[in-house]
């Protein structure tokens, strides 16, 4: 996958090579380019990628904004264009190479097909609701994410890549529906409201809620045509909700499906084995789907 320089950095980039030398040009860029330079030092000797994280989130990455005025983050995947707002823990993933979301992003474009219907639950700030309406249309994508700071990003990212016809909902999914705030419903009952007629592909981000969801989703996983599904699994967050990430797999076999495993690093596809490590990202599928056929 080709990615631009600046989308994938080097731990000890802060500044492409072109934004670099105009500001060698300045005392204030020569200023901020000897302290982002400290920033990267002391971010090398990080070695958690959580505290990583929080490092760029919160001093690397401003200085980037403050020197470049807040430019936009720009990410490829397959030839298709991503900018993104320079905020949030998505964009300091991205902004230091460490977002495991960009094989999802790069195998949900491999599946989904101009006139699908996607399911992004758990968007965020749209790093894979974005590219998908960009392949199949903005109508087809339904983008669901509760958090409210979270689902401000998503709409200003929207916006900024002219996919206004993505459907972006602050509205929590699972297996009941909850007069709450954010509010809740599930799947099933969203597509009835809503006149959705199917759902091609799903990915799932809930942070540990997934059974639920999946639950709430039943009538539309038992169907012949249910959709492929995505989803991270976690049996850290999983555990906070009082069940284990096994249930998933009961639940969906018990729905029709077969699984398989997604390589965060590399993107490949395997069947699921009985020596599978439960801290996944999984793909689900009804036999015959073709986006499986030849997986071994």
């Amino acid at each position: 996958m080709a990615l631009a320089k600046e989308q994938y950095p080097a731990a000890d980039r802060i500044l492409p090579a072109s934004a670099r030398s105009f500001l060698e040009d300045f005392q204030f860029g020569r200023w901020g380019i000897g302290a982002g330079r400290k920033i990267a030092q002391s971010l090398r000797s990080v070695q958690n990628p959580a505290q990583r994280k929080l490092w760029v989130r919160r001093r690397s990455l401003p200085l980037r904004n403050a020197l470049l005025l807040n430019r936009p983050l720009t990410v490829f995947f397959g030839g298709i264009a991503v900018s993104l707002v320079p905020q949030g823990a998505v964009a300091a993933e991205i902004w230091i190479g460490l977002s495991g979301k960009k094989q999802q992003a790069a195998f949900l474009l491999s599946v989904l097909e101009p006139g699908m219907i996607f399911f992004d639950v758990g968007a965020d700030a749209g790093l894979c609701a974005i590219p998908a309406a960009k392949k199949i249309g903005g109508r087809g994508v339904f983008a669901f994410e509760a958090d409210p700071p979270a689902y401000d990003l998503l709409k200003r990212n929207v916006l900024l890549n002219r996919v206004g016809e993505v459907q972006a909902e602050k509205i929590a999914l699972g297996d009941a529906a909850r007069p709450e705030t954010p509010r809740s419903t599930t799947v099933d009952a969203y597509m009835k409201q809503h006149d959705v007629p199917r759902v091609d592909a799903m990915r799932v981000d809930s942070q540990g809620a997934e059974l639920f969801l999946f639950q709430g989703a039943r009538n539309l996983l038992e169907r012949a045509d249910a959709p492929l599904i995505m989803y991270d699994c976690d049996g850290f967050l999983t555990r906070g909700f009082g069940y284990h990430p096994v249930e998933i797999l009961w639940f969906l076999e018990s729905c029709g499906y077969a699984l398989y495993l997604l390589n965060r690093e590399t993107g490949a596809i395997s069947e699921l084995k009985p020596d599978y490590q439960y801290d996944s990202m999984v793909v689900a599928a009804k036999p015959g789907s073709r986006a499986m056929a030849g997986v071994k």
